[in-house]
């Protein structure tokens, strides 16, 4: 017997019966990278090569083996075979692992069984669905919100589709069933991403979505019967040519839509409109922050709690051209004025200064931020998470901060990323278990590629973010990934929606639209 097959007669000893060794190697190969868009050409070519792969479930075998595993699993293969950092390989139950070292160990002058360090690979792991491939620029637009909604057991999601018009799609869960992708209607703009689809649900389960605005007439549509996306008709315009962003939130027979509006080329500020039957009739246009020429502000997510609907919000400050400071405040739905979490009542318009002296919850100074994430937990606390980094480099932090009942936490970093327009959002399970979902750092970004990356998800336990999984990386998917988002009242089996980005590209037509788990 020689050393090789005294190697295997110890491993199957150890193990029992370690089952059938043939296993799909696939080699890459990187071409040049792309002039234009920075992505290199990626070809696999798959053989079959001989290794047993031993996963962390079975450590203690491993080692009696005389093996250790220190990442998801170790592979363990014969010397006759090739094998490459970098490569994938896939065992017979359609995992896929990536190969991160190669050990190539001799006894004298022969050669030992190899042995590799395995990672499992998000490009494989079940539950991302991809369920539309015709966006351009960016299908889902982070400040447009929100994008899905799970209501009665279907989950409903709308983006921007071929000729960025606004398609809906749904998901039934019962029966595990995606329905065609429709059509809404026609987007005004050209090439323009800023009218991305925001959706919500009335009191008479008939679905609106408000899109197709960038310092424009926002437009919106209604769908023809309840709980339908199959046929839509659009309603009269909702603001004048002036509004961008929407966010809109549902509570009965009222409807409320924030959004930004445009007084002139320095001056920015968020208003709302409020429908009390169902978006067929409009009240007066309401401003709720303003902060006065020279200013631009982005809102975040709005989050509907009781009477309270949360929003939060940076501020462009144009004497310095950067985006700076998180803030945030409620509207009362039963008094129509804006407050601070302390109570502090601001009126019907929150300015700069009562803004600074009430609603403040981080100051960036000379560092950069955009458009935070908010969520509200069980004891009706929000939670926010933003970014913030050093004006025009590449190196940016998410933090997390929550009010406490009675001030703002101390900010805690999740993770690091590489551009101001990455973003998270996040599932609130209880103060001592929550999902982050950020875009990280992916490939090196190039001048014509620049937000996005890949998604990964961080547990929060009450003490400190820890990184539990890579989702999807863009190397496997072939192209940046950014906006995830939470649907509102969201099904275990989709809790986050996300898509391929190319930012400003009108041109490629067939990024695709994702949603995890499911």
């Amino acid at each position: 017997m020689n050393i090789i097959e005294r190697q295997w007669f110890a491993l199957k000893r150890q193990f029992g019966k370690i089952g059938n060794l043939e296993i799909t190697r696939r080699a890459l190969s990187l071409g040049s990278r792309d002039a234009t868009t920075g992505w290199r050409a990626k070809t696999w070519t798959e053989s079959i090569i001989t290794m047993f792969i031993i996963d962390q479930t079975a450590r203690s075998q491993a080692v009696a083996a005389g093996y250790l595993v220190t990442t998801d699993a170790l592979g363990i293969m014969d010397p006759s075979d090739d094998i490459e950092v970098g490569d994938e390989v896939k065992n017979g139950g359609d995992e896929y692992y990536e190969v991160k070292t190669v050990k190539r160990p001799t006894i004298g002058d022969r050669p030992a069984l190899y042995q590799c360090d395995l990672k499992k690979m998000p490009l494989h792991q079940p539950g991302i669905t991809a369920f539309g491939n015709t966006g351009i620029s960016q299908p889902f637009n982070f400040i447009n919100y929100p994008s899905a909604l799970c209501y009665n057991g279907v989950t409903y999601i709308v983006f921007q589709g071929d000729s960025l018009d606004p398609y809906a799609i749904s998901y039934t869960h019962s029966s595990d069933t995606w329905a065609t992708a429709v059509k809404i209607a026609t987007n005004p703009l050209g090439n323009d991403d800023h009218g991305a689809p925001a959706i919500c649900i009335d009191d008479n389960d008939k679905l609106h979505v408000f899109y197709g605005c960038h310092n424009t007439v926002m437009k919106h549509a209604l769908a023809d019967a309840a709980e339908s996306i199959a046929a839509w008709t659009v309603q009269a315009d909702v603001t004048g040519a002036d509004a961008t962003y929407p966010k809109c939130v549902s509570s009965g027979a009222n409807i409320y839509l924030f959004y930004r509006k445009n007084v002139a080329a320095e001056h920015r500020k968020v208003c709302l409109k409020v429908s009390a039957d169902n978006g067929a009739n409009w009240g007066a246009e309401t401003d709720v922050i303003d902060f006065a020429t020279g200013t631009w502000i982005y809102p975040g997510h709005t989050e509907l709690d009781a009477a309270k609907i949360h929003i939060a919000w940076c501020y462009l400050d144009r004497s310095v051209d950067r985006r700076v400071n998180i803030y945030h405040a409620y509207y009362n739905t039963a008094d129509s004025k804006m407050y601070a979490m302390d109570g502090t009542d601001l009126g019907t318009t929150i300015d700069k200064t009562e803004a600074d002296a009430n609603c403040l919850v981080v100051d960036t100074g000379t560092d950069e931020t955009n458009h935070p994430s908010l969520h509200v937990d069980g004891s009706n606390n929000p939670w926010i998470i933003y970014i913030q980094g050093v004006s025009g480099s590449n190196e940016f932090t998410f933090y997390h901060t929550r009010w406490t009942g009675a001030a703002w936490s101390t900010p805690v970093a999740i993770t690091t990323t590489d551009d101001q327009f990455n973003f998270a959002d996040f599932i609130i399970t209880s103060t001592t278990n929550v999902d982050a979902y950020v875009i990280a750092k992916g490939e090196a970004e190039s001048a014509a590629i620049k937000s996005g990356g890949d998604l990964e998800r961080f547990n929060w336990n009450d003490s400190s973010w820890i990184k539990k999984e890579i989702i999807y990386a863009e190397t496997f998917a072939g192209c940046a990934l950014n906006n995830p988002m939470v649907p509102v009242s969201f099904n275990s089996e989709i809790k986050l929606v996300f898509c391929q980005v190319n930012v400003e590209d009108y041109d490629t037509t067939d990024l695709k639209v994702y949603s995890y788990p499911t």
